[in-house]
């Protein structure tokens, strides 16, 4: 009985933590982010389709990157060094980037953590069901798999341009294949 009494105890702590963290997410995010750089997509949690978001940054091309904390390939592409070769790029051809986080709300930790070590301007957002089942019918056919990391390109009229674009890791390759599909 006495177990039973602490497990419950235990348990109600538990859950009380976790919604708690989450009421609490965006005050925490901000006040550990190292840079005004890194920007929350306000409003993030209430975005169900690719093209509420995409409404967001009219009349500007926009490179969308999907990764999760728990995706090895994700996390060695997500750092700073992978992309500020890749900002005066984007920069002077006013693309707006994106990374869109597939992790659930358990490891949203992670994901806080991931996004406050980074020192360059991107806009953030961890994806809902809805919007996570949005773009596997947009990038995947509907079926209920993915694959991560993946990166998207849109035009400035935010028609889909490419569906996978080369990896980070290939600096100019990626340049080059973005200037092809935006002239």
């Amino acid at each position: 009985m006495k177990y039973l009494f602490l497990f419950l105890v235990f348990l109600t702590l538990n859950l009380g933590t976790k919604a708690q963290q989450k009421l609490q997410f965006e005050k925490r995010i901000s006040d550990k982010k190292p840079s005004d750089n890194v920007i929350l997509v306000n409003d993030y949690q209430k975005i169900n389709t690719l093209n509420e978001l995409l409404e967001k940054f009219k009349g500007r091309p926009i490179l969308i990157d999907l990764w999760a904390t728990w995706c090895p390939p994700c996390i060695k592409a997500f750092n700073e060094k992978s992309y500020i070769p890749l900002l005066p790029f984007l920069d002077k051809n006013n693309i707006v980037l994106i990374f869109i986080s597939f992790d659930s709300d358990e490891t949203s930790a992670n994901w806080e953590n991931s996004i406050q070590k980074l020192d360059f301007k991107s806009y953030h957002l961890r994806c809902n069901q809805n919007l996570k089942d949005n773009l596997k019918e947009i990038i995947w056919g509907g079926k209920n798999i993915y694959s991560i990391p993946n990166a998207l390109l849109f035009n400035s009229n935010h028609k889909i341009l490419s569906k996978a674009l080369p990896s980070i890791e290939d600096i100019l390759k990626l340049e080059n294949t973005i200037k092809e599909l935006l002239n």
